[in-house]
């Protein structure tokens, strides 16, 4: 490598570990602020839960229970003053997960603009790594490469950060269980507490319900019908949460899904070519095969 390219690409380096030093700094005290708000939003849904429990159960004869369920019981009592409330809410904890998920979507809207710096320091990096690589027999680059590797590591350790991503579902449907037990809403009170589509499509779907939802209709709702508004579709987005990590963590339903997709798409997948790509530890695409068709037995013969 020419002395005068060595130096440049040194300076490069040196100007990208500043920028990447600066920006994982200011990236950890974004993570640690987000973590820290969406801690305190998740626990402020189950500490409404807890609040109504007690509140419906304020009254409860106590004698004959457990002396440790009556502590704990007695301290969610005096913690929150509840002998002093006159009236609770059994959605408040909806409320509240409604907040968690639109302090979330602020979050990563602000992330989004950290990953998208993070995305043109990593083209940058592997710019000069093509420039390396050009001379890569030369011991003297040995040096740039072990400070490149340095950078994508730390690059990497923040890019990868994944923020708290939970579902609620047995929160919201815990709204369905009164002081009798498991109920029904009415269908006002499912129209102001989730943000619902305006257009007429929906409100014609909105009319084949009855006045008195059930869980299942809510769902129905919002995960099948997708009624809610697009950019705040926060049951969808849980029950969602809830299916993909279910697939992710069943192998039954993983091979259930599998089964039922090859048989509803199968043979319009089987029509459709599919490729094997080969990357560099950049990411980049360095080879590209097409795959071999998947044969597929119809009626008793080879298709």
């Amino acid at each position: 490598m020419a002395e005068n390219k060595y130096w440049i690409i040194s300076k490069r380096l040196n100007e990208k570990e500043t920028a990447i030093n600066n920006l994982n700094e200011s990236a950890q005290r974004f993570i640690k602020q987000a973590e820290m708000e969406l801690g305190e939003a998740r626990l402020m849904v189950h500490e409404k839960i807890l609040i109504y429990n007690g509140f419906t159960l304020r009254n409860l004869d106590l004698t004959g229970i457990d002396e440790g369920l009556k502590a704990i019981y007695q301290n969610l009592i005096d913690e929150h003053n509840i002998n002093n409330l006159k009236k609770y809410s059994r959605y408040n904890h909806v409320v509240a997960i409604k907040r968690y998920y639109r302090i979330r979507k602020g979050i990563w809207n602000h992330w989004s603009t950290y990953l998208d710096v993070m995305d043109d320091l990593w083209l940058e990096l592997a710019e000069i790594y093509d420039e390396l690589v050009e001379d890569k027999s030369n011991p003297r680059t040995n040096k740039l490469f072990t400070q490149l590797e340095v950078l994508k590591s730390k690059l990497n350790s923040v890019k990868n950060h994944r923020f708290d991503n939970p579902h609620f579902v047995k929160e919201l449907e815990f709204m369905f269980f009164g002081e009798d037990g498991l109920g029904t809403l009415s269908k006002n009170d499912v129209i102001s507490l989730f943000n619902l589509d305006k257009s007429k499509e929906t409100q014609v779907q909105l009319n084949k319900y009855p006045d008195q939802i059930t869980i299942d209709d809510l769902w129905d709702m919002t995960f099948i019908h997708r009624l809610e508004e697009e950019e705040d579709c926060f049951a969808f987005e849980n029950k969602y949460n809830l299916f993909v990590k279910t697939m992710l963590n069943n192998n039954e339903v993983k091979e259930e899904m599998n089964k039922v997709t090859d048989e509803v798409f199968g043979d319009l997948f089987s029509s459709i070519p599919t490729y094997s790509v080969a990357t560099d530890s950049f990411g980049r695409a360095t080879e590209i095969k097409r795959n071999k068709p998947t044969l597929r037995v119809v009626n008793g013969g080879i298709n």
